[in-house]
């Protein structure tokens, strides 16, 4: 049976070939298994010192022979990421010199780690809460230097303090309830003021939900910004994906439907992660798979944060008017008129102009590249307008903690109309807000939950 006092291993390092690999294990019994396993006339395991590094061997135990000459790094307890003795075996990267060290270590009296299991057991030993544990795998998954660091903020603890300010505030507003519980009307002594109470409550709804207002900046800034280049088929759309990544991804003919699916690419603009979609040319189908890839590129551009509409300054092919009427409503949109190395036709450019007016529209090559630096800025633009106001200290980056943080309001709002109808139920129901806020650092949880938390870490963090 699995024991929280296990002593547990597994590798650290992605598996492959490398220059250097490193197995990690931790628990009571580090060096006592070590021992096992380890070689060095000039640095006997009993004699290491904590956070020093040691040469020496790791040996197959049946028959003494060397698998690989290694450093360890020794840190012992409490003073070490998990708590508890830790030790990080350094040994030549790949796939075979890891395993091997691995398998003798289990040999030795280890267990095999299950996945984020070094972290869970760094929350339960109190060296972080389950935001900065959830941060370790948001800096593992980051894609851009603004998501990196958000997550290097929470890591650091800036949102668990705007959390832990939230529940001393709550708790304040729940000792003056459970007071007025207590003794009640005794001696003519008022022990409530519900004025004082309700605007306490309203302070805190408003503070939450400031930190709610996050939650959007903190969904781009982790999964990207989406941005979908639609327009009628030999615009350039393809032509343009290609130019803005600075590689061929997307397949280029001038025969019209030759993407028949979307396709998608990450590139980071001004630290912002983006995801570029180009799409199938919106027209009326010739076939049932085109109808399917026409259908995805009108679902694709009405949930995109960004909408490039790709037009042919050339030989111009207007848009279906429905079509046109939802770009229209579209918050970000970018009209880029293409071909200009063509030459750009004047008729084209009063129709678009007419068409999108108010909007903002550039004219590009995407071939030779005109006008690209110009495209650049109109979407960094954008990215500016949609981050507006984005914390770089308190962002919320968790479907959790958001999901959390909503039912909190909810049971604030409950227990603020509970005040005329009976303490008791005020005080219930700002203790349901004390439960919901305190899962989010972890100070209340549950086997399940952190389950499902550490259960997305690969094995060996």
């Amino acid at each position: 049976m699995r024991s929280e006092r296990d002593t547990i291993a597994a590798i650290a390092t992605p598996l492959g070939k490398g220059a250097i690999g490193v197995v990690r294990m931790s628990g009571g019994g580090s060096r006592d298994i070590l021992k096992k396993v380890w070689k060095s006339s000039r640095h006997p395991v009993d004699k290491f010192k904590t956070h020093r590094i040691y040469l020496g061997n790791i040996i197959e135990q049946s028959t003494g022979r060397h698998i690989d000459e290694v450093l360890v790094l020794f840190m012992a307890g409490p003073n070490s990421y998990t708590g508890e003795d830790v030790i990080e075996i350094s040994c030549h990267g790949g796939i075979y010199v890891t395993r091997r060290i691995l398998e003798e270590l289990l040999l030795a009296g280890a267990r095999c780690a299950e996945p984020g299991e070094f972290t869970k057991r760094a929350f339960l030993n109190g060296k972080l809460d389950l935001v900065e544990a959830e941060a370790v795998v948001a800096i593992i998954e980051s894609e851009g230097e603004r998501a990196l660091r958000a997550a290097m903020e929470q890591l650091k603890g800036g949102l668990s303090k705007e959390i832990d300010g939230l529940i001393d505030r709550t708790k304040e507003v729940l000792a003056i309830l459970e007071a007025s519980i207590d003794f009640p009307e005794e001696e003519d002594i008022r022990f409530i003021d519900e004025a004082d109470v309700a605007g306490r409550i309203d302070r805190l709804i408003g503070e939450i939900e400031l930190l709610l207002d996050t939650a959007r900046f903190g969904r781009l800034i982790k999964d990207g910004v989406k941005t979908v280049i639609v327009g009628p088929p030999n615009a350039g759309k393809s032509s343009l994906l290609n130019r803005l990544l600075g590689f061929e991804r997307a397949i280029v003919h001038h025969t019209p439907g030759t993407t028949r699916d979307t396709i998608e690419e990450r590139m980071e603009v001004d630290g912002i992660t983006i995801r570029l979609i180009d799409t199938a040319g919106i027209r009326e189908a010739m076939n049932e798979v085109e109808e399917i890839g026409i259908s995805r590129s009108r679902e694709e551009a009405s949930s995109a944060e960004i909408v490039i509409v790709v037009l042919d300054g050339h030989s111009y092919i207007p848009l279906e008017e429905e079509f046109l009427k939802g770009l229209c409503k579209v918050g970000s949109l970018i009209v880029v008129i293409n071909k200009s190395d063509l030459g750009i036709k004047e008729e084209v450019r009063r129709e678009v102009g007419r068409l999108f007016s108010g909007r903002k529209i550039l004219e590009v090559s995407a071939i030779k590249g005109d006008g690209i630096d110009d495209l650049f800025g109109a979407i960094k633009d954008e990215i500016r307008r949609d981050m507006d106001g984005a914390s770089e200290v308190a962002v919320i980056t968790s479907e959790r903690h958001k999901n959390l943080l909503t039912e909190a309001v909810a049971a604030l709002k409950e227990g603020r109309k509970s005040l005329s109808e009976g303490i008791e139920f005020a005080a219930e129901h700002v203790r349901r807000v004390l439960h919901h806020i305190g899962e989010i650092t972890g100070a209340v949880y549950n086997e399940q939950v952190l389950d499902e938390i550490f259960g997305r870490f690969c094995i060996g963090k």
